[in-house]
């Protein structure tokens, strides 16, 4: 009798550890469905922010700007764009359209990138042109830059993007006030910055 519930103990503890097994087994398989599941919509993500990026560089690009657009500085002093735009130098303009609508933090990563580049850029030929802030608020976020840029108020420059999108995005202007290399920088993907300013140091150096 004793050999029997032995047997039954045995048998038993077989069938708990086969159902741990498949259960394990289970379990792990869920994770990799999973995790598999998380790639693939990354990745959808990624291909569907490029396509919008893409469309909007070709949408965007030449589109012209009127050299008697007036900005506003942090004094409150009105000036053209013309101003901040026309030097001695002739160099273009790195121009960082940004709105308070857009998530602070999407300006400061990309400052980030742009200090790693700073030298070759120039910091006196990037200016931030800004959009839904009051005065104060504007003094404010500039106190808090990375980097000591000069930062203008003005609501709407004309460029088409703007009508529909919050995010901040970038492009280089010259004296003929035509809109080149029109980017969207993406916070998740900070690659794509580094490439961007790395290539507009390639093509605007001397």
């Amino acid at each position: 009798m004793k050999y029997y519930h032995f047997t039954y103990i045995l048998i038993i503890g077989f069938l708990l550890f086969v159902v741990y097994v498949l259960f394990t087994r289970n379990k792990d398989s869920e994770l990799q469905l999973k995790s598999r599941t998380d790639i693939v919509l990354k990745m959808d993500g990624f291909y569907n922010f490029l396509k919008f990026k893409d469309k909007e560089m070709y949408l965007n690009n030449g589109a012209m700007i009127s050299p008697d657009l007036i900005l506003f500085d942090m004094k409150g002093s009105s000036l053209k764009l013309s101003e901040i735009i026309d030097d001695n130098s002739n160099t273009p303009k790195l121009i960082i359209r940004y709105s308070a609508m857009a998530c602070d933090i999407c300006l400061d990563e990309e400052l980030k990138i742009i200090q790693d580049n700073l030298t070759k850029l120039g910091k006196e030929n990037i200016k931030i042109l800004a959009s839904n802030h009051n005065m104060r608020s504007l003094i404010v976020k500039q106190n808090s830059l990375s980097i000591d840029l000069p930062i203008y108020r003005i609501e709407d420059t004309g460029i088409a993007f703007e009508k529909n999108n919050t995010n901040l995005f970038v492009f280089m202007i010259d004296k003929n006030y035509i809109v080149n290399d029109f980017f969207i920088p993406e916070k998740t993907l900070p690659d794509l910055s580094k490439d961007y300013y790395s290539t507009i140091i390639k093509k605007y150096s001397k």
